[in-house]
């Protein structure tokens, strides 16, 4: 449940990457038969992943989508190259348009667009920000290629996924494209988790038909306001008001409230958090990196002790709390230091992940930080060659383009 409600949030993040499972949950939501391109073959993905449903989406799309992989060219940008055996779909980065025309062409080439030629497509470019994918899905629906409609295609997404997100369809289906593993879905089911459903139950249309069922499933979802449950909200947000607190859990849906009391049960296990008393009235020295490293792994170690893992978002309050117990050398405006503190943070998950990692090169042994020197021919060592040799070369060739 949780990778499902996090890609839920993924998807309705603007300029986040998404994949089949955005495009099976666009064509259930709107009704439609999207096809994709991979390389040479043009899949029917609603037959694939969901086949129980093509009745419910017939309506054709005005595009394809094609997946594309990137590969470097001589001219400096990315080259699209769609896909094949030596650049298999897992490699996919990303997604364009593709318009079936009545005609043969005889296009010479290697590239996207003479590919799809010969194959009887126009390839029509979409933004290369992260939203490729639901740029496509807005070009299939008539829609302007604008960031609103973007917007407005995620939160469709996000929100028909969160209403369905027990049906075990639903879960089927994100099983299929592999969001989920199999073992973790019969796990879940095995704790009696698994809501009621069927896959018919899954309106298609974007009627008024559709959102009065949508309406009914969203008032059904929402269960009782528990001391639980304002206990765990408390706890989550920092929020005191108790009538905060009753209006938050009535708007909540079922899903999201059954998540802040888990998430809360597990904090009660983990037992209280753990006072991080090594970063009291701690002198802050910005210009050391020795300092900046120092504060950065008690910063890391407050924010496990909050029960955040890495790749979260920072716990509410957390950040705050802890520069409460800081003594800054310098002077600046509190949000100034917040935004160096988390940087420094990121620094220092970096550098903890390459000393995880294995060495590349044989180096000498780290010193401590007050016995760093630089070595003979100062600078730091380069760690990918052959991508410094490439740019060097692009380089040189804008340079003599320009007769620079």
């Amino acid at each position: 449940m949780d990778k499902l409600l996090a890609l839920a949030r993924q998807i309705r993040t603007p300029r986040y990457d998404v994949g089949y499972s955005a495009f099976i949950l666009f064509a259930l939501r709107f009704g439609v038969r999207p096809f994709m391109w991979e390389g040479a073959n043009r899949v029917d993905i609603v037959h694939v992943f969901a086949p129980w449903q093509e009745e419910r989406c017939q309506e054709a799309c005005t595009v394809d989508g094609v997946c594309c992989c990137l590969a470097p060219a001589v001219a400096g940008a990315a080259a699209l190259i769609p896909v094949s055996v030596g650049t298999p779909l897992n490699q996919c980065r990303h997604v364009v348009a593709a318009a079936l025309m009545d005609a043969d062409f005889a296009a010479e080439g290697s590239g996207i667009v003479p590919f799809y030629n010969r194959l009887g497509a126009a390839v029509l470019g979409t933004v290369m920000d992260g939203d490729c994918g639901i740029d496509t899905m807005c070009m299939m629906l008539r829609r302007p290629q604008t960031c609103g409609a973007r917007m407005d295609m995620r939160r469709a997404l996000h929100d028909y996924l969160m209403e369905r997100i027990r049906e075990p369809w639903m879960q089927d289906i994100m099983q299929a494209c592999q969001e989920i593993s199999a073992e973790e879905l019969a796990a879940y089911r095995s704790c009696g988790e698994s809501g009621p459903g069927h896959a018919l139950a899954a309106p298609a249309s974007g009627g008024a038909d559709t959102r009065e069922s949508q309406s009914q499933l969203g008032e059904s979802s929402r269960g009782k306001v528990t001391e639980e449950l304002l206990e765990a909200l408390a706890w989550s947000t920092g929020v005191k008001d108790r009538g905060l607190l009753v209006r938050l859990a009535a708007d909540l849906s079922e899903v999201l409230c059954d998540e802040q009391l888990r998430k809360h049960a597990l904090a009660k296990l983990e037992g209280p958090r753990k006072a991080t008393a090594e970063a009291k009235h701690v002198l802050v020295l910005p210009h050391l990196l020795r300092s900046r490293m120092q504060v950065a792994k008690w910063y890391h170690g407050h924010l496990r002790s909050c029960g955040w893992k890495e790749g979260e978002r920072v716990p509410w309050g957390a950040r705050r709390e802890f520069m409460g117990r800081l003594t800054w050398a310098s002077r600046g405006p509190v949000t100034a230091k917040a935004q160096q503190l988390g940087r420094w943070l990121r620094t220092f998950l970096v550098r903890s992940s390459e000393r995880r990692a294995p060495h590349r090169r044989a180096t000498p042994q780290s010193n401590l930080w007050s016995q760093r020197q630089r070595g003979e021919g100062g600078g730091r060592p380069t760690k990918c060659d052959w991508l410094r040799q490439e740019l060097f070369e692009w380089w040189a060739g804008v340079r003599f383009a320009v007769d620079w």
